[in-house]
């Protein structure tokens, strides 16, 4: 790991400490988006610090695994901030209520199949009582979304590609034009088969030597997978204060990794 990176990490280390005492006092009584981006940080936080200590380890497969997580929510992110954002997040909200009802119900059908697997317990999820009453909260839940947002069957949530133009689209001031879409492209996409271990994915962990033999294959590349990782956790701190979820000036420390990142 270069010099380079180490003092990045130093700073991040610090913005983190920094940043976290405020967060603290934040009571998720904002609009959708305040308390989204609030949520966000925690889970993109984590696992930036799980990448840098893969990373440390040479572990960088599963590193640059949990770096196409981050780019995900750095897409929602940014999707959710450049246009109408307390009906996207709505969306996104419903969605949410939906896939639980998938979930929910897949379980109901399966242990109507397979009844030997049903708990007599109310409280454990292969209990009939307690999936009723599940998916009807559930039902509730995305009715009361449906109607206090004024939401009808054609407000989809989009994939991340088309997220990805939209952002494009937003014509942010500083962003270079297409820079969304080629995240998607050229990053996201390209560690799909790592994520899903389908063949390609297992092909990314091996490879033959001279000697006709398989070996783990790790590339070293914690110069990119780590500043990636870290640009995205400084563009959502200053999210969080642009956004009036942070009050006061710009922690200093993110200066000092911009000054990095830009010159890499």
């Amino acid at each position: 790991m270069n010099q380079d990176v180490k003092e990045t990490i130093k700073n991040f280390h610090f913005l983190k400490d920094k940043i976290e005492p405020l967060l603290e006092n934040y009571q998720c009584k904002g609009t959708y988006l305040q308390n989204y981006l609030y949520f966000t940080y925690t889970p993109t936080f984590n696992y930036t610090e799980a990448i840098i200590i893969l990373c440390d380890n040479k572990k960088y497969n599963a590193a640059s695994v949990l770096l196409r997580s981050i780019l995900e929510i750095h897409i929602n992110i940014i999707y959710h901030q450049v246009e109408d954002s307390e009906k996207r997040l709505a969306i996104h909200a419903k969605n949410r209520f939906a896939q639980l009802r998938k979930i929910f119900s897949g379980v109901s059908n399966f242990i109507d199949k397979f009844p030997t697997y049903i708990s007599s317990d109310d409280k454990n999820l292969f209990n009939k009582k307690y999936l009723k009453s599940a998916l009807s909260k559930i039902e509730s839940d995305l009715k009361n979304i449906e109607s206090n947002n004024r939401l009808t069957h054609k407000d989809k949530e989009l994939d991340l590609f088309q997220k990805s133009i939209k952002c494009d689209n937003a014509k942010i001031k500083g962003i270079r034009e297409g820079h969304f879409e080629w995240l998607y492209n050229l990053i996201y996409r390209q560690l799909s088969p790592s994520v899903h271990l389908d063949i390609l994915g297992i092909e990314s962990f091996v490879y033959k030597n001279n000697d006709c033999k398989y070996i783990t294959k790790e590339i070293n590349i914690d110069s990119i997978i780590i500043p990636y990782a870290i640009g995205i956790c400084v563009a959502l701190v200053k999210d969080l204060y642009e956004n009036d979820i942070l009050k006061g000036n710009i922690p200093s420390h993110i200066n000092e990794i911009e000054k990095y990142l830009k010159s890499d």
